[in-house]
């Protein structure tokens, strides 16, 4: 009796080791999870308007399946606007302005761009910072024109006063997209960020940079139930 269970034992662990060999062979096992983690040093600071593909990751799924992609990163946006103005005695009643415009995207390819996983493009970070003013200007004794007992103020002598305002932020942010009714067989997901910064200044200046520090993303093979409608976008 001993001798019968370790044989079947052993029968049991040749096919299944057997079994094993013939899988692997056939390219990249279906899998129902993978991710990536990465510490990433990513995109121009200034922003270049392109798709830079940050995180990378191969899955092999079986027939009739869905994908749920969770996207995980650290986003930085630096902002400075300065004001200069003494607009205020010149007779010019408009306030001097800067802004600072900062935003980074994310979305999430499927084989190289055949696909875009839902919802498409998603805001990960994103700040308009403005700042105003209205200044008199600075005085010195040079500005005091004195006749005889009348004394004047020569207002073209002032100079600008100046405001500056500067964040720079670190935040963690998440996302899930989901991408449906996936061919059998392997399929390559790629994570892009896009950086887009601008801003605009009168007789001050500005200054936009965005960053991205370390990512994850976790790939989930799943059925979700057929014939509900799970997407609802505007057009």
């Amino acid at each position: 009796m001993k001798k019968s269970i370790v044989i079947a034992v052993a029968v049991a662990l040749v096919v299944a080791l057997g079994a094993g060999v013939v899988w692997a062979s056939n390219g990249m096992p279906a899998s129902k999870a993978t991710a990536q983690v990465k510490d990433l040093t990513i995109l121009n600071w200034t922003g270049n308007e392109t798709w830079t593909t940050i995180l990378e990751q191969n899955i092999k799924t079986p027939n009739q399946k869905d994908l749920f992609i969770d996207v995980s990163l650290e986003s930085g946006l630096y902002t400075k606007t300065v004001v200069k103005s003494k607009r205020k005695y010149e007779g010019d009643p408009a306030w001097d302005t800067s802004t600072a415009h900062a935003k980074i995207d994310v979305r999430v390819l499927i084989d190289n761009g055949t696909r875009v996983a839902s919802p498409g493009e998603v805001v990960f970070n994103y700040r308009e910072q403005t700042l105003s003013a209205k200044f008199m200007g600075i005085f010195t004794g040079e500005c005091l024109e004195v006749d005889n007992d009348t004394v004047t103020i020569n207002y073209t002598c002032l100079e600008p006063e100046e405001l500056n305002l500067t964040l720079d932020t670190m935040s963690a942010n998440s996302f899930n997209f989901v991408i449906d009714d996936l061919t059998p067989g392997e399929h390559n997901i790629s994570v892009q960020a896009r950086i887009d910064v601008n801003g605009s200044a009168d007789e001050g200046e500005f200054v936009a940079m965005a960053t991205i520090g370390r990512g994850s993303v976790i790939i989930e093979v799943v059925r979700m139930i057929k014939g509900e409608d799970w997407l609802e976008l505007p057009e």
